[in-house]
């Protein structure tokens, strides 16, 4: 356990954790569409569960590139997501600190399965919610696109 203790106050430590953090990331977001085709290629349902929701977003930027309104919500919930998704970030991590201060200072027997798990869960939370707010924005970046488009062909 002491050792454990060490490592994470070690500022090594912390950089190779956000590395590798952004890295699975970057990772994830590529593989994800290609891991949908595969997917896709064996169910026939998720084959038309992916045609759905890719009609369901260009109509989502048909919407933002139409109305204002629209455009204005849609960057009020990236700002809200992104405000839950650094707070939830934060909250993992004074969880985990928390959780290895309590250790160091014996409150636990042994190391504890809560120390590691409950930052993890939040994590995992502040990933879903860091693809909502991916989803809307590219969203919104595409409705922009159509309305500068036909902004040109209007002049």
């Amino acid at each position: 356990m002491d050792e454990i203790i060490k490592n994470v106050a070690s500022p090594a430590w912390w950089v190779s954790v956000v590395i590798v953090g952004i890295l699975v990331s970057i990772i994830g977001a590529f593989l994800k569409d290609y891991v949908e085709e595969w997917a896709s290629a064996v169910s026939s349902k998720l084959r038309e569960v992916r045609k759905l929701r890719k009609e369901g977003f260009k109509q989502k930027i048909q919407r933002l590139a139409s109305s204002s309104a629209m455009r204005e919500k849609a960057r009020f919930e990236i700002l809200r997501n992104l405000i839950v998704s650094l707070f939830l970030l934060t909250m993992s991590v004074l969880t985990f600190l928390l959780g290895v201060f309590a250790a160091g200072i014996g409150v636990f027997r042994g190391p504890s399965v809560a120390v590691f798990f409950a930052p993890a869960v939040i994590v995992f939370i502040y990933v879903i919610t860091g693809l909502i707010t991916d989803d809307t924005y590219i969203a919104l970046q595409e409705a922009e696109k159509i309305r500068e488009n036909n902004s040109i062909e209007n002049t």
